[in-house]
């Protein structure tokens, strides 16, 4: 029976982590990550949820032509404790893998417009 079980469907705006397969080497489940900077200096996302566990493979791509962007993951807002993050650049993509902290509700932003380009980073 599937009672008490429900497809869920991100929300425009949110994404979520896909889990990919295992190798056996470990300790738990990947996930992989794409996000776009878009024109008008704006993420395609400001929701962003991983697997607690396993390693985070992200794709940060830049498609806002000739504005340097990054993508970079904190603690906080403060934006003090830097977790990972991608180098600036323009007309670029970057892929950056990283062990995602423990389950909680995280910061994201670029650091080249911390203002308009933020989002949550979620582990769970």
């Amino acid at each position: 029976s599937d009672a008490g079980i429900e497809d869920v469907e991100p929300e425009d705006g949110e994404a979520v982590a896909e889990e990919t397969p295992s190798d056996g080497e470990t300790a738990g489940e990947g996930a992989t990550v794409d996000v776009a900077m878009i024109p008008a200096i704006q993420f395609d996302t400001v929701d962003i949820t991983v697997p607690a566990g396993g390693q985070v493979t992200l794709t940060a791509d830049n498609v806002d032509p000739g504005i340097p962007h990054n993508w970079a993951v904190y603690t906080d807002d403060s934006a003090s404790e830097l977790i990972a993050g991608t180098p600036i650049c323009t007309d670029c993509t970057e892929t950056i893998t990283f062990d995602p902290p423990e389950p909680g509700v995280y910061f994201f932003r670029c650091d080249v417009h911390p203002i308009q380009m933020v989002g949550t980073f979620v582990v769970e």
